[in-house]
């Protein structure tokens, strides 16, 4: 009859969207669990980079020397093998150090 195809329309109308309900409900979940999954890599990565920085800061002061930054640079195997590579790091270090003091690097003061 007209009225039982009436009822199973309505029927699978509300099926329907108590589907696509649970599918929202699921994929919010999913994003929730992502989010936390992702702030405990972060605290993980936090926590290894400070373990790491302790590791490679001898004295403790809180601040890496020359001489720990070789150190670093020796155990990743980025330590310069030519004069050219020296002297690239060279620049590079001092880049940084004249970046931290005003903010600007040598390159972006030879472009002004």
């Amino acid at each position: 009859s007209a009225m039982d195809r009436s009822a199973i329309r309505a029927d699978r109308r509300a099926h329907k969207e108590a589907a696509s309900s649970l599918r929202e409900l699921a994929r919010l979940q999913l994003l929730k669990e992502g989010d936390r999954i992702v702030e405990m890599i972060r605290a993980k990565d936090d926590a290894m980079i400070q373990e790491d920085f302790h590791r490679y800061d001898e004295d403790g002061n809180g601040q890496l020397q020359l001489t720990e930054i070789r150190g670093v640079l020796e155990d990743a195997g980025l330590l310069p093998k030519n004069d050219e590579e020296k002297a690239s790091v060279r620049r590079s270090i001092v880049n940084m150090a004249s970046k931290v003091e005003d903010g600007e690097t040598d390159e972006e003061k030879e472009l002004a």
